[in-house]
């Protein structure tokens, strides 16, 4: 696992973000999130694709959640592009009320969707949430 800071588009290093890498992927980014500015590990995904169905949750890789908390993050954010929602729940969630599962994928902890909440995609959606402007 490796944490490194994005550039801005002047090279230099965004404050507070953070590119959450495991085995070299990128698989998130944890960055200051809502109203409050907690930081949170936000992950852009293809809702069909990745949510579960049974039991139906987010699950998330038990490296991932550790790296985002060795960054300081509070919540997980999981943007789903496809149904244009943004899901949110807190880290410790995933400690009291995750499932453990192994799906062929290494160790993940499912989080049942009734302890998320979510929102409509905001219009600006999954780029702004990234800090790309949007394409």
């Amino acid at each position: 696992m490796t944490l490194a800071s994005p550039p801005t588009r002047t090279g230099r290093v965004a404050s507070r973000w953070q590119v959450v890498r495991v085995r070299g992927r990128v698989v998130g980014i944890v960055r200051p999130w809502g109203e409050q500015g907690e930081l949170a590990l936000v992950r852009v995904v293809h809702g069909r694709r990745h949510q579960l169905q049974k039991p139906p949750a987010w699950a998330i890789a038990v490296e991932v959640l550790q790296a985002a908390r060795a960054a300081g993050a509070e919540r997980v954010v999981v943007v789903d592009q496809v149904e244009k929602l943004e899901w949110w729940a807190y880290l410790g969630d995933f400690e009291r009320h995750g499932i453990e599962v192994n799906l062929g994928y290494g160790a993940q902890v499912a989080l049942p969707l009734g302890w998320w909440s979510r929102r409509p995609l905001r219009p600006e959606g999954a780029a702004a949430l990234l800090g790309r402007a949007a394409r």
